[in-house]
């Protein structure tokens, strides 16, 4: 019995190859000249609530929220 191998199968098994090479290189590029400090989130998380699009969603939440509540209630006195 002879097994042949098709294009698709070698094709795949490079591709499978590249892909966890790629993956296994990942740590080693994070921590490479790595300091503390490059995985402290709370600059980035700064920058990010101060920027023009974050305001800009959470007054559109806000807006959001207070149209359910208008819209969820009934005022004092209304007929039901």
């Amino acid at each position: 019995m002879t097994c042949q191998t098709s294009t698709s199968d070698v094709v795949a098994c490079l591709s499978l190859a590249v892909g966890v090479f790629s993956a296994s290189l990942v740590p080693f590029f994070l921590l490479i000249d790595a300091d503390l400090a490059d995985f402290d989130p709370r600059p980035a998380v700064r920058r990010v609530a101060a920027g023009p699009v974050w305001v800009a969603v959470r007054n559109t939440a806000l807006d959001a929220a207070a149209l359910v509540v208008l819209l969820t209630t009934s005022p004092k006195g209304a007929m039901a």
